[in-house]
C-alpha cells in the first residue's frame, strides 16, 4: 500500500467539521457538546438541494424531523437519510459522535432556517 492510497482523518473537538470531500460530496463529523444538547437547540434547518445522511457512531443522539419536530432516537450503526426539504435538527449528548454525508456546497445560501 502506498501512502497516497489512503487518507485517514479524525475530528475530536465539540461541534461540526468536514473531514473529507470527494466529487460533489462532503463527509463530516459532528461531536456532542454543550450547544448540541437538546435544551440548547433553538433552530431547525432544511436543505433545498440535497438529502443529508446521519450515521451515529457513539453515544446518544436524536433527530427532530418535519413540521411536527418528530423525535427520532438514533441507533448506533443505522443510517438516517433526512430527505431534501425536510425540516430537521440534531441533539446530542456530550461524548456522542455522528458521521454526516451531504453535498459539498450545502450551506446557508441553499438552506432555510426557522425557530425550533
Amino acid at each position: 500500500m502506498e501512502a497516497q492510497d489512503i487518507v485517514i482523518t479524525e475530528f475530536n473537538e465539540g461541534g461540526y467539521a468536514p473531514v473529507d470531500r470527494f466529487g460533489t460530496w462532503r463527509v463530516a463529523i459532528i461531536n456532542g457538546c454543550e450547544s448540541l444538547k437538546e435544551e440548547n437547540r433553538h433552530e431547525v434547518e432544511r436543505h433545498l438541494e440535497t438529502d443529508e445522511v446521519f450515521v451515529p457512531i457513539t453515544g446518544k443522539s436524536a433527530l427532530f424531523v418535519g413540521k411536527e419536530r418528530k423525535r427520532v432516537e438514533m441507533e448506533i450503526g443505522k443510517v438516517y437519510n433526512v430527505k431534501l426539504g425536510a425540516w430537521h435538527t440534531i441533539a446530542m449528548e456530550e461524548g456522542a459522535k455522528v458521521l454526516i454525508v451531504e453535498n459539498d456546497d450545502t450551506g446557508a445560501e441553499n438552506s432555510e432556517f426557522e425557530p425550533f
